[in-house]
């Protein structure tokens, strides 16, 4: 079964859950670590990726 995706925001309460998110072994390479993302949307606030 697949669920699509959503977006949350991300809050205290689901900061775990949420960089503990992983794609296939064969998807790895298309996107970064869901930290990364995170950092860089810390660092880049006003850029929409």
């Amino acid at each position: 079964m697949t669920t699509a995706p959503r977006l949350e925001k991300i809050i205290p309460g689901n900061f775990d859950t949420a960089i503990g998110l992983k794609v296939r072994p064969d998807q790895e390479h298309l996107v970064a670590p869901v930290v990364k993302s995170l950092a860089e949307a810390y660092v880049y606030p006003g850029v929409a990726w």
